[in-house]
């Protein structure tokens, strides 16, 4: 039977043979979790990340409903996305949509994640 703490340990080993930054995919540890919460990974993902590699990433998204499990939602769902923004406080990290409608679901989050204070909206490079 796996333990709790298996899935950091598989992200440290991985990150520790290969160097390479791991990303967190929400949706399929919503699905594959080892009794962990989602929150528990992000400390040794975040660990995985040198300075160069910028920010740690997160890949988002949500079942969709009526389909097979595992089906990725053709559209960001509202409250599913607001309740991943609030659980994941304090940790700051990039969010990649792997939602079927890109764009639209891109300019959803934006919306739902306005009053977040990890949201940058411009590049501090441009100012």
């Amino acid at each position: 039977m796996d333990t709790p703490a298996k899935t950091g340990k598989l992200v440290h080993l991985f990150n520790a043979r290969t160097g390479i930054p791991v990303i967190a995919d929400a949706f399929h540890h919503s699905l594959f979790n080892n009794w962990e919460h989602f929150l528990s990974l992000l400390d040794p993902v975040r660990k995985a990340w040198k300075v160069a590699d910028g920010i740690p990433m997160v890949d988002y998204s949500s079942q969709e409903p009526g389909r097979r499990v595992g089906a990725h939602a053709m559209h960001i769902v509202a409250e599913d996305f607001r309740q991943f923004l609030k659980e994941t406080l304090p940790v700051d990290f990039d969010i990649m949509l792997e939602i079927k409608d890109k764009e639209k679901s891109a300019l959803a989050a934006l919306a739902l994640a306005r009053d977040d204070p990890r949201l940058v909206t411009a590049n501090p490079a441009d100012a």
